[in-house]
């Protein structure tokens, strides 16, 4: 038992969790949260879930953002919509620990159902240079709001697959936006008194089962059809989501 209060069962179905998390990351290059946190809701209190995440997020995305050397290009282009992706973060996260699990519970597996779908997102949308300039910052901080109550960085994702950025930019990309949201999150969950050391040291050890599934993921990548994955994840995520609200 760790002094975070979990069972073995709970721990067991954490590990599951982000094995899962890591396979989804692996194949799509991002999704640790929302695969992981919608399973562990069910059994533990949405901002510990989200409290789990820490090692997983940060030791997948810095390797992420390194890759490749756009870490500046990233930046210069786009520092507004990820300097208010994090405050946005920031402001979303006490909601999260400050509104009851039940109904963190509800708001997640609603924002989960809602966002199922849109993996099927057509590839004629896009959002073009020009309207970016302006949307990019309003956007950035109404989906840090979004991502920091309910640690859903989905909209953010289908947001930039609308950008039509090339495959290794917006692979860095989802490293940086990770990062951008997920840093603020994890220091109001701090301040919140929900990541401490404790948190922070089974995180570390749901690390691995993450590393093992996104080193699974990786190799299925060039093996799968995109489409089929993204349907299998579609109603995956439909099912958690009705799960947490029917069970709260």
């Amino acid at each position: 038992m760790f002094e975070t209060g979990l069972t073995l069962d709970a721990l067991t179905i954490a590990g599951f969790a982000f094995l899962l998390a890591g396979l989804v990351k692996g194949v799509v290059g991002g999704g640790i949260p929302a695969v992981a946190v919608p399973i562990i809701a069910g059994t533990l209190e949405p901002a510990l879930a989200a409290a789990l995440t820490f090692v997983p997020v940060v030791a997948t995305n810095v390797w992420l953002l390194s890759q490749g050397g756009l870490f500046v290009r990233i930046i210069k282009s786009y520092w507004p919509f990820l300097g208010l992706l994090a405050i946005g973060s920031a402001l979303g996260s006490q909601i999260l620990v400050s509104v009851s699990p039940e109904i963190m519970k509800i708001a997640i597996g609603t924002m989960v159902i809602l966002l199922s779908p849109l993996p099927f997102i057509p590839k004629h949308w896009s959002i073009s240079v020009k309207t970016q300039r302006w949307l990019n910052p309003p956007v950035g901080l109404l989906l840090g709001i979004i991502g920091g109550a309910t640690v859903m960085l989905a909209p953010v994702i289908i947001y930039f697959v609308a950008l039509r950025l090339e495959r290794d930019v917006f692979v860095a990309a989802m490293g940086a936006i990770a990062l951008s949201s997920m840093t603020p999150l994890f220091i109001g969950l701090a301040a919140g008194g929900v990541l401490g050391v404790p948190e922070i040291a089974l995180s570390a050890l749901v690390f691995l089962p993450t590393a093992i599934g996104m080193a699974v993921g990786v190799w299925l990548r060039v093996r799968i059809s995109q489409r089929h994955f993204q349907a299998v994840l579609s109603v995956a995520l439909f099912s958690l989501g009705l799960k947490l609200i029917v069970g709260t």
